[in-house]
């Protein structure tokens, strides 16, 4: 696996594997319209620059596990949102419920 990997998920051995690249990562967020304001003339102007690919990937890693009070984590949330997402665009993978959750 190379540190440019682009993103790919899987499901390898029962786990749904998510996977990018740590340079990926930095270029992603250099290249995100919120680090690339325009300036008044109408120029894109890059805030910051990713100077340790690794370090940097440390910390998204680090965010995307930040819990909440509820011990939930954005990464947990989106997992959460992608399930909803499943079921709202019929997921075959599911059937109806009726039972009473406490």
């Amino acid at each position: 696996m190379g540190s440019d990997n682009p993103l790919s998920v899987a499901i390898e051995g029962g786990e749904l594997v998510i996977r990018m690249g740590v340079q990926t990562v930095a270029d992603a967020f250099e290249q995100h319209e919120s680090n690339n304001p325009y300036d008044d003339e109408g120029h894109f102007v890059r805030q910051f620059e990713v100077a340790d690919v690794n370090a940097f990937a440390r910390d998204v890693v680090n965010e995307m596990e930040d819990e909440a009070e509820d011990g939930s984590s954005p990464l947990i949330r989106f997992l959460d949102d992608m399930g909803v997402a499943a079921a709202e665009n019929g997921s075959l993978a599911m059937t109806e419920s009726g039972k009473i959750v406490a």
